[in-house]
């Protein structure tokens, strides 16, 4: 099975990454089933391994249709519908989400894209209420930076470029046929 070999090879890497002096790995979105078994497997202390951290990623309904590697992430499962890949929207139950992510074993959430701002500080709250910390992009699509306090983590602190701009672009705007990239990195060129 897909989870199989995933499992399969992340025992490889957590073997060779403790060999090479790294004893600790935290995945940011990859598939749940598999990164549990690791994490179980790494728990046991049969063998020396690296041990693992995974977090859950949150993200909007659009995302998941939208992008082609939610499917082997989810697994065998609907993405989105898992503890390990949520949907984010106006009528989530954010404290189950939280727990759901919690009881799964995740370390943390990770709020993705398609995010508005009032779900992202929802979120944030709930997870702080359950002391499972939040790692998020610099920019949500449309939440900004001003929306995500609590977190504890930014990746991609380029999305932080985002905040010069008048209004900061929903994740179809965002993520046209030209791609990011047409947001300007040359801030000179904004009026």
């Amino acid at each position: 099975s897909e989870v199989g070999e995933q499992t399969a090879h992340g025992l490889s890497k957590i073997r060779a990454f403790f060999q090479s002096g790294i004893t600790t790995v935290f995945d940011k979105a990859g598939n749940g089933i598999a990164l549990k078994k690791l994490q179980e497997t790494a728990e046991e202390k049969t063998e020396p391994l690296s041990k693992v951290y995974f977090a859950s990623l949150v993200a909007g309904s659009d995302f998941y249709g939208d992008d082609n590697r939610v499917k082997p992430t989810a697994g065998d499962s609907e993405p989105g519908k898992v503890a390990w890949m949520t949907v984010l929207e106006d009528d989530t139950d954010v404290v189950k989400l939280v727990k759901e992510a919690k009881d799964f074993g995740s370390s943390a959430l990770k709020l993705y894209m398609d995010i508005t701002p009032e779900n992202a500080k929802r979120v944030i709250k709930a997870a702080q209420n359950q002391n499972l910390p939040v790692w998020s992009h610099g920019t949500l699509f449309s939440a900004g930076p001003w929306d995500l306090e609590g977190i504890k983590s930014y990746a991609h602190a380029d999305f932080l470029r985002d905040v010069v701009l008048e209004n900061i672009p929903n994740a179809q705007e965002a993520f046209t046929e030209e791609g990011y990239d047409a947001i300007p990195y040359d801030l000179s060129t904004i009026d």
